[in-house]
């Protein structure tokens, strides 16, 4: 199917039109925990090898193969900041913003699904649609971990760096009903940067 036919789809009254999102804040530390290990400092999996090495070469620094190497979240938010500058659209999509990707402003959405509410969400969907093939229980990439704190992720981020993260995901918080989490507000009101 090419982008065209995907559109016509998008675009038909016939078909219910679905997106999935998460909140900006826990998808970035999330791609973090996931992508750049936590800020362990450790050989790279292969699957991490390729994204550490971007990070540290944001900073000039090279990565050589099976190589010890640590990113912090601050150096990670820099690699996002980077690809931003270069081409938003071609940023990875584990962190480009959603309102981006989903094309939500010219595509009609019938509903928005939040990641953090999807049981309720596909419970209410099931019931409104009368869908009986569905599984309300389809997500099948939740995390049991504890509770995360995201603040203690931004405690070391320049206000500057975090002020450009919060407008990169400012679409992402206002389409789709999430709120900058308050502790990012008080840090960027007290600081003079407003939120």
């Amino acid at each position: 199917m090419n982008s065209e036919e995907f559109v016509e789809i998008m675009r038909s009254a016939e078909v219910t039109k679905l997106l999935s999102v998460r909140d900006p804040i826990s998808r970035l530390v999330s791609a973090y925990i996931n992508r750049f290990a936590n800020g362990r400092y450790e050989v790279p999996s292969n699957a991490s090898y390729s994204f550490m090495r971007k990070a540290l070469k944001v900073e000039g620094k090279s990565l050589r193969w099976r190589e010890p190497a640590q990113v912090n979240f601050t150096q990670f938010l820099n690699l996002i900041l980077n690809e931003k500058r270069k081409n938003v659209a071609k940023m990875n999509y584990h962190w480009r913003p959603q309102s981006m990707t989903c094309d939500t402003c010219s595509l009609p959405y019938d509903h928005i699904i939040h990641l953090e509410t999807m049981s309720d969400d596909l419970h209410y969907l099931i019931q409104k649609l009368g869908i009986h093939e569905l599984k309300e229980n389809l997500r099948v990439n939740s995390s049991h971990q504890k509770k995360i704190n995201y603040e203690d992720y931004f405690r070391e981020v320049p206000l500057d760096v975090t002020r450009q993260i919060v407008d990169l995901y400012r679409d992402d918080f206002a389409l789709f009903g999430y709120d900058v989490p308050l502790f990012l507000r008080k840090l960027l009101n007290e600081s003079g940067v407003i939120a």
